[in-house]
Protein backbone atom coordinates (compact mmCIF):
# COMPACT_ATOMS: atom_id res chain seq x y z
CA UNK A 1 0.00 0.00 0.00
CA UNK A 2 1.31 3.41 -0.96
CA UNK A 3 1.25 6.40 1.36
CA UNK A 4 1.05 9.89 -0.08
CA UNK A 5 1.26 13.32 1.45
CA UNK A 6 -1.57 15.77 1.79
CA UNK A 7 -0.47 18.68 -0.37
CA UNK A 8 -3.56 19.55 -2.42
CA UNK A 9 -7.11 20.60 -1.70
CA UNK A 10 -8.38 17.71 -3.80
CA UNK A 11 -7.09 15.38 -1.11
CA UNK A 12 -9.47 16.71 1.50
CA UNK A 13 -12.36 16.96 -0.95
CA UNK A 14 -12.03 13.36 -2.05
CA UNK A 15 -10.74 11.74 1.12
CA UNK A 16 -13.73 9.45 1.49
CA UNK A 17 -13.06 7.98 -1.97
CA UNK A 18 -9.40 7.15 -1.37
CA UNK A 19 -7.63 4.21 0.19
CA UNK A 20 -7.40 4.61 3.96
CA UNK A 21 -3.79 5.80 4.19
CA UNK A 22 -3.69 7.53 0.84
CA UNK A 23 -4.03 11.17 -0.10
CA UNK A 24 -3.14 13.01 -3.28
CA UNK A 25 0.34 14.45 -3.59
CA UNK A 26 3.96 13.38 -4.09
CA UNK A 27 4.78 9.84 -3.07
CA UNK A 28 6.45 9.05 0.21
CA UNK A 29 9.73 8.44 -1.60
CA UNK A 30 9.88 12.07 -2.74
CA UNK A 31 11.23 13.29 0.61
CA UNK A 32 12.69 16.76 1.15
CA UNK A 33 14.00 18.69 4.13
CA UNK A 34 10.63 19.31 5.75
CA UNK A 35 9.53 17.50 8.90
CA UNK A 36 7.47 14.41 8.09
CA UNK A 37 4.24 14.27 10.09
CA UNK A 38 1.67 11.48 9.96
CA UNK A 39 -1.73 12.79 11.08
CA UNK A 40 -4.23 10.29 12.44
CA UNK A 41 -7.76 11.67 12.29
CA UNK A 42 -10.96 11.29 10.28
CA UNK A 43 -12.13 13.22 7.23
CA UNK A 44 -15.48 13.03 5.49
CA UNK A 45 -18.90 12.14 6.78
CA UNK A 46 -19.99 12.37 9.46
CA UNK A 47 -18.61 15.91 9.41
CA UNK A 48 -18.24 16.61 13.10
CA UNK A 49 -16.05 19.32 14.57
CA UNK A 50 -12.84 17.27 14.38
CA UNK A 51 -13.34 16.41 10.70
CA UNK A 52 -14.09 20.05 9.90
CA UNK A 53 -11.03 21.23 11.80
CA UNK A 54 -8.61 18.89 10.04
CA UNK A 55 -10.16 19.44 6.62
CA UNK A 56 -9.39 23.15 7.05
CA UNK A 57 -5.92 22.36 8.39
CA UNK A 58 -5.03 20.14 5.45
CA UNK A 59 -6.10 22.86 3.03
CA UNK A 60 -3.91 25.45 4.77
CA UNK A 61 -0.20 26.28 4.61
CA UNK A 62 0.34 23.61 7.28
CA UNK A 63 0.54 21.00 4.50
CA UNK A 64 3.07 23.13 2.60
CA UNK A 65 5.33 23.88 5.56
CA UNK A 66 5.53 20.23 6.64
CA UNK A 67 5.26 16.94 4.79
CA UNK A 68 1.86 15.85 6.00
CA UNK A 69 0.54 12.31 5.61
CA UNK A 70 -2.96 11.19 6.52
CA UNK A 71 -4.22 8.01 8.15
CA UNK A 72 -7.98 7.62 8.60
CA UNK A 73 -8.51 6.57 12.21
CA UNK A 74 -11.93 5.10 11.41
CA UNK A 75 -11.88 3.56 7.91
CA UNK A 76 -15.28 2.41 6.71
CA UNK A 77 -18.77 3.87 6.85
CA UNK A 78 -20.07 4.84 10.28
CA UNK A 79 -22.25 7.37 12.03
CA UNK A 80 -21.44 9.43 15.12
CA UNK A 81 -23.69 7.23 17.25
CA UNK A 82 -21.79 4.13 16.06
CA UNK A 83 -18.30 5.56 16.45
CA UNK A 84 -18.04 5.32 20.23
CA UNK A 85 -19.59 1.87 20.58
CA UNK A 86 -17.89 -1.45 21.16
CA UNK A 87 -19.08 -3.60 18.26
CA UNK A 88 -17.82 -6.16 15.78
CA UNK A 89 -17.86 -3.58 12.99
CA UNK A 90 -15.89 -1.05 15.01
CA UNK A 91 -13.44 -3.76 16.09
CA UNK A 92 -12.71 -4.65 12.47
CA UNK A 93 -12.39 -0.98 11.53
CA UNK A 94 -9.96 -0.45 14.41
CA UNK A 95 -7.77 -3.35 13.31
CA UNK A 96 -7.65 -1.91 9.76
CA UNK A 97 -6.69 1.45 11.22
CA UNK A 98 -3.79 -0.04 13.20
CA UNK A 99 -2.61 -1.90 10.12
CA UNK A 100 -2.73 1.27 8.01
CA UNK A 101 -0.93 3.23 10.69
CA UNK A 102 1.91 0.70 10.92
CA UNK A 103 2.17 0.65 7.12
CA UNK A 104 2.44 4.43 6.99
CA UNK A 105 5.06 4.46 9.75
CA UNK A 106 7.21 1.95 7.89
CA UNK A 107 6.88 3.70 4.54
CA UNK A 108 7.06 7.34 5.60
CA UNK A 109 9.41 7.05 8.59
CA UNK A 110 7.92 10.18 10.16
CA UNK A 111 9.59 12.23 12.83
CA UNK A 112 6.19 12.98 14.38
CA UNK A 113 2.83 11.23 14.56
CA UNK A 114 -0.05 13.59 15.36
CA UNK A 115 -3.00 11.74 16.92
CA UNK A 116 -6.42 13.34 17.34
CA UNK A 117 -8.60 11.81 20.03
CA UNK A 118 -11.84 12.32 21.90
CA UNK A 119 -12.62 10.75 25.28
CA UNK A 120 -13.77 7.30 26.41
CA UNK A 121 -13.52 4.52 23.80
CA UNK A 122 -11.82 6.92 21.38
CA UNK A 123 -9.03 7.61 23.85
CA UNK A 124 -8.47 3.92 24.51
CA UNK A 125 -8.30 3.25 20.77
CA UNK A 126 -5.83 6.07 20.19
CA UNK A 127 -3.73 5.02 23.19
CA UNK A 128 -2.86 1.81 21.32
CA UNK A 129 -1.98 3.89 18.26
CA UNK A 130 0.31 5.99 20.42
CA UNK A 131 2.08 2.91 21.75
CA UNK A 132 2.54 1.60 18.18
CA UNK A 133 3.97 4.92 17.02
CA UNK A 134 6.41 5.12 19.92
CA UNK A 135 7.44 1.49 19.45
CA UNK A 136 8.32 2.23 15.82
CA UNK A 137 10.47 5.18 16.82
CA UNK A 138 8.26 8.21 16.14
CA UNK A 139 7.59 11.05 18.52
CA UNK A 140 3.92 11.55 19.30
CA UNK A 141 1.80 14.71 19.44
CA UNK A 142 -1.55 14.16 21.11
CA UNK A 143 -4.47 16.50 20.36
CA UNK A 144 -7.32 15.74 22.81
CA UNK A 145 -10.56 17.18 21.44
CA UNK A 146 -12.48 16.93 24.67
CA UNK A 147 -12.62 18.40 28.13
CA UNK A 148 -9.65 17.76 30.42
CA UNK A 149 -11.99 16.84 33.28
CA UNK A 150 -14.02 14.48 31.08
CA UNK A 151 -11.03 12.58 29.76
CA UNK A 152 -9.85 11.80 33.27
CA UNK A 153 -13.25 10.94 34.73
CA UNK A 154 -14.04 7.35 35.67
CA UNK A 155 -12.78 4.85 38.20
CA UNK A 156 -9.30 4.78 39.68
CA UNK A 157 -8.04 2.18 37.20
CA UNK A 158 -9.14 4.23 34.18
CA UNK A 159 -7.61 7.42 35.57
CA UNK A 160 -4.33 5.60 36.21
CA UNK A 161 -4.36 4.20 32.67
CA UNK A 162 -5.12 7.61 31.16
CA UNK A 163 -2.26 9.23 33.01
CA UNK A 164 0.11 6.42 32.03
CA UNK A 165 -0.74 6.91 28.35
CA UNK A 166 -0.56 10.69 28.50
CA UNK A 167 2.95 10.43 29.94
CA UNK A 168 3.99 8.59 26.77
CA UNK A 169 3.32 11.53 24.47
CA UNK A 170 6.12 13.93 23.50
CA UNK A 171 3.87 16.87 22.76
CA UNK A 172 0.35 17.77 23.76
CA UNK A 173 -1.79 20.45 22.13
CA UNK A 174 -3.83 22.21 24.79
CA UNK A 175 -6.91 23.32 22.89
CA UNK A 176 -8.29 25.14 25.93
CA UNK A 177 -6.71 26.72 28.99
CA UNK A 178 -8.03 24.03 31.33
CA UNK A 179 -5.60 21.59 29.66
CA UNK A 180 -2.60 23.65 30.81
CA UNK A 181 -3.02 22.06 34.26
CA UNK A 182 -1.60 18.88 32.76
CA UNK A 183 1.88 20.42 32.70
CA UNK A 184 2.26 19.68 36.41
CA UNK A 185 2.37 15.92 35.91
CA UNK A 186 3.76 15.58 32.37
CA UNK A 187 7.48 16.21 32.80
CA UNK A 188 9.36 15.88 29.55
CA UNK A 189 6.29 16.62 27.43
CA UNK A 190 6.01 19.81 25.41
CA UNK A 191 2.57 21.29 26.24
CA UNK A 192 1.43 24.38 24.36
CA UNK A 193 -1.84 26.31 24.28
CA UNK A 194 -2.93 26.22 20.64
CA UNK A 195 -6.70 26.84 20.57
CA UNK A 196 -8.81 25.53 17.73
CA UNK A 197 -8.82 27.75 14.66
CA UNK A 198 -10.65 27.44 11.36
CA UNK A 199 -10.83 28.93 7.88
CA UNK A 200 -12.89 32.05 8.56
CA UNK A 201 -13.27 33.21 4.97
CA UNK A 202 -16.75 31.66 4.39
CA UNK A 203 -18.14 33.60 7.37
CA UNK A 204 -16.55 37.03 7.04
CA UNK A 205 -19.19 38.60 4.82
CA UNK A 206 -22.36 37.21 6.38
CA UNK A 207 -24.60 40.20 7.20
CA UNK A 208 -25.34 41.03 10.84
CA UNK A 209 -28.02 41.40 11.92
CA UNK A 210 -29.42 38.90 9.47
CA UNK A 211 -31.54 40.16 6.60
CA UNK A 212 -34.88 38.72 7.63
CA UNK A 213 -37.01 41.07 5.53
CA UNK A 214 -40.45 41.06 7.08
CA UNK A 215 -39.60 38.00 9.19
CA UNK A 216 -39.44 39.16 12.81
CA UNK A 217 -39.05 35.63 14.18
CA UNK A 218 -35.95 35.19 16.35
CA UNK A 219 -34.32 32.05 15.00
CA UNK A 220 -32.22 29.94 17.36
CA UNK A 221 -29.89 27.16 16.20
CA UNK A 222 -28.30 24.15 17.85
CA UNK A 223 -25.71 22.77 15.44
CA UNK A 224 -24.16 19.38 16.19
CA UNK A 225 -24.99 16.11 17.88
CA UNK A 226 -28.40 15.54 19.45
CA UNK A 227 -28.46 13.80 22.81
CA UNK A 228 -28.38 14.16 26.57
CA UNK A 229 -24.69 15.11 26.87
CA UNK A 230 -25.28 17.98 24.44
CA UNK A 231 -28.09 19.35 26.59
CA UNK A 232 -30.78 18.64 23.98
CA UNK A 233 -33.40 17.73 26.59
CA UNK A 234 -32.52 20.83 28.63
CA UNK A 235 -33.10 22.88 25.48
CA UNK A 236 -36.60 21.47 25.01
CA UNK A 237 -37.44 22.13 28.67
CA UNK A 238 -36.08 25.67 28.27
CA UNK A 239 -38.29 26.09 25.20
CA UNK A 240 -41.32 25.08 27.25
CA UNK A 241 -40.45 27.80 29.75
CA UNK A 242 -39.84 30.34 26.97
CA UNK A 243 -43.49 30.11 25.92
CA UNK A 244 -44.27 31.75 29.27
CA UNK A 245 -41.20 34.02 29.55
CA UNK A 246 -41.47 35.52 26.06
CA UNK A 247 -45.16 35.76 25.17
CA UNK A 248 -44.93 38.58 22.60
CA UNK A 249 -41.77 38.09 20.48
CA UNK A 250 -42.09 35.17 18.01
CA UNK A 251 -39.22 32.65 18.09
CA UNK A 252 -38.19 29.31 16.59
CA UNK A 253 -35.63 26.69 17.65
CA UNK A 254 -33.92 24.38 15.18
CA UNK A 255 -31.78 21.36 15.97
CA UNK A 256 -29.40 20.50 13.12
CA UNK A 257 -27.46 17.28 13.62
CA UNK A 258 -27.46 13.55 14.10
CA UNK A 259 -27.63 11.24 17.08
CA UNK A 260 -24.88 11.39 19.66
CA UNK A 261 -26.17 8.03 20.88
CA UNK A 262 -28.67 5.74 19.18
CA UNK A 263 -32.25 6.96 19.61
CA UNK A 264 -31.32 10.46 20.80
CA UNK A 265 -33.28 12.49 18.21
CA UNK A 266 -36.34 10.26 18.62
CA UNK A 267 -36.32 10.79 22.38
CA UNK A 268 -35.94 14.54 21.97
CA UNK A 269 -38.80 14.59 19.44
CA UNK A 270 -40.97 12.67 21.88
CA UNK A 271 -40.41 15.39 24.50
CA UNK A 272 -41.15 18.09 21.92
CA UNK A 273 -44.46 16.39 21.16
CA UNK A 274 -45.25 15.89 24.85
CA UNK A 275 -44.81 19.63 25.46
CA UNK A 276 -46.80 20.50 22.30
CA UNK A 277 -43.86 22.52 20.92
CA UNK A 278 -43.99 21.15 17.38
CA UNK A 279 -44.80 24.55 15.88
CA UNK A 280 -41.75 26.17 17.52
CA UNK A 281 -39.05 23.48 17.91
CA UNK A 282 -37.84 21.43 14.95
CA UNK A 283 -35.29 18.67 14.38
CA UNK A 284 -33.66 18.85 10.93
CA UNK A 285 -30.94 16.81 9.19
CA UNK A 286 -27.31 17.90 9.66
CA UNK A 287 -25.86 20.49 7.29
CA UNK A 288 -22.33 20.75 5.94
CA UNK A 289 -20.15 23.15 3.96
CA UNK A 290 -22.12 25.82 2.05
CA UNK A 291 -25.43 24.59 3.47
CA UNK A 292 -24.09 25.10 6.99
CA UNK A 293 -22.96 28.64 6.16
CA UNK A 294 -26.41 29.40 4.75
CA UNK A 295 -28.01 28.01 7.89
CA UNK A 296 -25.84 30.26 10.08
CA UNK A 297 -26.70 33.24 7.89
CA UNK A 298 -30.36 32.70 8.80
CA UNK A 299 -29.69 32.43 12.55
CA UNK A 300 -30.14 35.11 15.23
CA UNK A 301 -28.98 33.20 18.30
CA UNK A 302 -26.70 30.17 18.64
CA UNK A 303 -27.21 27.76 21.56
CA UNK A 304 -24.90 25.08 22.99
CA UNK A 305 -26.11 23.72 26.36
CA UNK A 306 -23.56 20.86 26.59
CA UNK A 307 -22.49 19.06 29.75
CA UNK A 308 -18.88 18.82 28.55
CA UNK A 309 -16.89 20.19 25.62
CA UNK A 310 -13.36 20.66 24.40
CA UNK A 311 -13.25 23.78 22.23
CA UNK A 312 -16.31 23.48 19.97
CA UNK A 313 -15.77 24.25 16.29
CA UNK A 314 -19.47 25.09 15.98
CA UNK A 315 -19.06 27.96 18.45
CA UNK A 316 -16.13 29.39 16.49
CA UNK A 317 -18.22 29.17 13.32
CA UNK A 318 -21.13 30.93 15.01
CA UNK A 319 -18.84 33.65 16.35
CA UNK A 320 -17.27 34.14 12.92
CA UNK A 321 -20.77 34.45 11.47
CA UNK A 322 -21.49 37.26 13.94
CA UNK A 323 -24.05 35.35 15.97
CA UNK A 324 -24.38 35.84 19.75
CA UNK A 325 -24.14 32.65 21.80
CA UNK A 326 -25.86 31.20 24.83
CA UNK A 327 -23.82 28.25 26.11
CA UNK A 328 -22.85 26.36 29.23
CA UNK A 329 -19.76 27.18 31.24
CA UNK A 330 -17.88 23.91 30.58
CA UNK A 331 -14.54 22.87 29.07
CA UNK A 332 -13.08 25.34 26.62
CA UNK A 333 -16.31 27.26 26.06
CA UNK A 334 -15.20 29.98 28.46
CA UNK A 335 -12.10 30.47 26.27
CA UNK A 336 -14.49 31.44 23.47
CA UNK A 337 -17.41 33.16 25.17
CA UNK A 338 -16.97 36.10 27.55
CA UNK A 339 -20.18 36.36 29.53
CA UNK A 340 -22.00 39.57 28.62
CA UNK A 341 -19.55 40.46 25.83
CA UNK A 342 -20.16 38.05 22.96
CA UNK A 343 -22.76 35.83 24.60
CA UNK A 344 -24.18 34.54 27.86
CA UNK A 345 -22.93 31.59 29.93
CA UNK A 346 -25.06 29.41 32.20
CA UNK A 347 -24.43 26.32 34.32
CA UNK A 348 -25.01 22.94 32.63
CA UNK A 349 -28.15 21.03 33.50
CA UNK A 350 -30.09 24.18 34.43
CA UNK A 351 -32.88 24.63 31.87
CA UNK A 352 -34.39 27.47 33.92
CA UNK A 353 -31.18 29.49 33.72
CA UNK A 354 -30.89 28.61 30.02
CA UNK A 355 -34.43 29.82 29.37
CA UNK A 356 -33.79 33.08 31.24
CA UNK A 357 -30.63 33.79 29.21
CA UNK A 358 -32.40 33.04 25.95
CA UNK A 359 -35.35 35.22 26.92
CA UNK A 360 -33.00 38.10 27.68
CA UNK A 361 -31.49 38.02 24.19
CA UNK A 362 -34.70 37.21 22.34
CA UNK A 363 -36.11 40.49 23.66
CA UNK A 364 -32.92 42.51 23.09
CA UNK A 365 -32.25 42.86 19.35
CA UNK A 366 -29.60 45.54 19.89
CA UNK A 367 -27.83 43.37 22.44
CA UNK A 368 -27.80 40.46 19.98
CA UNK A 369 -26.21 42.64 17.31
CA UNK A 370 -23.60 44.04 19.72
CA UNK A 371 -22.63 40.62 21.08
CA UNK A 372 -22.61 39.08 17.62
CA UNK A 373 -20.19 41.66 16.28
CA UNK A 374 -17.99 41.27 19.38
CA UNK A 375 -17.90 37.52 18.77
CA UNK A 376 -16.90 37.99 15.14
CA UNK A 377 -14.06 40.29 16.16
CA UNK A 378 -12.89 37.77 18.77
CA UNK A 379 -12.93 34.95 16.20
CA UNK A 380 -10.92 37.04 13.74
CA UNK A 381 -8.36 37.98 16.37
CA UNK A 382 -7.92 34.60 18.06
CA UNK A 383 -9.21 31.76 15.87
CA UNK A 384 -8.10 32.50 12.32
CA UNK A 385 -6.35 29.39 10.98
CA UNK A 386 -4.10 31.39 8.64
CA UNK A 387 -2.64 33.15 11.69
CA UNK A 388 -2.45 29.92 13.74
CA UNK A 389 -0.59 27.76 11.20
CA UNK A 390 2.92 29.14 11.92
CA UNK A 391 2.49 28.28 15.62
CA UNK A 392 1.33 24.75 14.75
CA UNK A 393 4.25 24.25 12.37
CA UNK A 394 6.79 25.44 14.96
CA UNK A 395 5.25 23.21 17.61
CA UNK A 396 5.63 20.08 15.46
CA UNK A 397 9.18 21.08 14.52
CA UNK A 398 10.06 21.52 18.19
CA UNK A 399 8.61 18.11 19.05
CA UNK A 400 10.57 16.55 16.17
CA UNK A 401 13.73 18.17 17.52
CA UNK A 402 13.05 16.87 21.03
CA UNK A 403 12.74 20.31 22.61
CA UNK A 404 11.82 19.93 26.29
CA UNK A 405 11.48 16.18 25.96
CA UNK A 406 13.11 13.03 27.18
CA UNK A 407 15.13 11.06 24.64
CA UNK A 408 13.06 8.88 22.34
CA UNK A 409 14.48 5.48 21.33
CA UNK A 410 16.00 5.43 17.88
CA UNK A 411 13.89 3.59 15.38
CA UNK A 412 12.36 4.16 11.98
CA UNK A 413 12.60 7.95 12.07
CA UNK A 414 15.47 8.40 9.66
CA UNK A 415 17.55 11.31 10.88
CA UNK A 416 16.38 11.08 14.53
Amino acid sequence: MTVQSHESTAAAEGAQDLAPVLLAGPSAEAMDGRIRVVVSTHLGEPWGGIATLYDDLFRSRFADSLQVFYVDNHPGEFSCSQAGRISQGNFGSTLRYYGNLVTSLRQVKPQVVHIATAWGVSFFKQSIAMVLARALGARVVLAPHCSYATLLQGNRLWRAYSRLILRRCNGLIALSREWLAIKEWLPGCLVEYLPNSIDLKPYRDLPRPRDGGGDRVVRMLLLGHIGRDKGSFDMVEAARQLTRLVPTVPWQIEFRGEALHSGGPEEVQKLIDEYALGDRVHIRPPVYAADKVACLANTDLFVLPSYHEGMPISLIEAMAAGIPVVATHVGGISDLIVDGENGLLVAPGQPGALAAALARLIEDAEGRTRMGLAGRLRALERHDLDARVPDLVRFHERVAAGVGQREVPRGLTGGD
